[in-house]
C-alpha cells in the first residue's frame, strides 16, 4: 500500500474542521428548513452572487451535471493517482461521491424548495465542486494541509455557488450548505480511508 494520504497527526485539524462544518451546516439547515422563499441573508447576498456571466455560469454548472461529472471525476482521480497513489485515487472517487449522496439524503429532511417543487438545500453542485477541489488539495499539498484545503475549497464554493445562483438553481444559503457538507464529509472520508489502508498494510507487513 501507499503511504497515507495524510499522516495521522494531521488528521486532527481536519476532523476539527469537519465537526465545525457539521455544526454550522446543521444550524443553517434548521433556519431554512421548510421554506420556499429566500431569507434576509439570501436577499442581501443575491447581487454579489449573480455577478458571474451567464455563459460562464452554464460552463461551471456543467462540471456537476451527469453528462460531465463522471469525466471530471475520472480526471481528478487520475491526477490523484499519479501524485498520491492508489489511496489518493480512492479518496478522489469516494469523497465526492459520498458528499453528493449526503446532499441528496439531506434535501428531503430539510425540505426547502425553490420554484415550488425542487428541493434546494444543500446544493449538490456546490458540494461536488468543493469535494473535488478538496481531494486535489489533500493529495497535492505538503504541509499546512488544513489551511490549504480550506483555501482551495472556498474559491471552488464561490465559483460554483455563484453559478448556481446566477442560473437560479439555488438560493445563496443553499450553496453555503453545500460548502459545509463537503467540509464535513471529505475530512472524515480521508481519515477513514487512511485507517482502513493502514490496517491492511499492517496485516501484510
Amino acid at each position: 500500500m501507499n503511504t497515507p494520504t495524510r499522516p495521522p497527526a494531521r488528521h486532527v485539524p481536519l476532523l476539527v474542521l469537519a465537526v465545525l462544518a457539521t455544526v454550522g451546516t446543521s444550524v443553517l439547515a434548521v433556519v431554512v428548513a421548510g421554506s420556499t422563499d429566500p431569507n434576509a441573508a439570501d436577499t442581501s447576498w443575491m447581487p454579489v452572487a449573480e455577478v458571474l456571466p451567464f455563459p460562464l455560469a452554464l460552463l461551471v454548472d456543467l462540471v456537476g451535471e451527469p453528462i460531465a461529472a463522471p469525466v471530471v471525476l475520472a480526471v481528478v482521480a487520475g491526477v490523484c493517482f499519479r501524485h498520491g497513489g492508489r489511496r489518493a485515487a480512492v479518496l478522489a472517487v469516494v469523497a465526492p461521491s459520498v458528499t453528493v449522496l449526503s446532499t441528496t439524503a439531506l434535501k428531503p429532511l430539510v425540505g426547502r424548495h425553490i420554484h415550488g417543487e425542487h428541493l434546494a438545500f444543500p446544493s449538490g453542485h456546490t458540494a461536488w465542486a468543493v469535494a473535488l477541489a478538496g481531494v486535489l488539495a489533500l493529495t497535492l499539498t505538503g504541509r499546512r494541509v488544513t489551511a490549504v484545503f480550506v483555501g482551495v475549497a472556498i474559491p471552488a464554493a464561490l465559483l460554483m455557488g455563484s453559478a448556481q445562483v446566477t442560473l437560479n438553481n439555488h438560493y445563496p444559503t443553499d450553496t453555503v450548505g453545500g460548502f459545509g457538507v463537503a467540509l464535513a464529509i471529505v475530512p472524515c472520508v480521508t481519515v477513514l480511508i487512511d485507517k482502513i489502508a493502514d490496517r491492511a498494510a499492517a496485516r501484510h507487513a
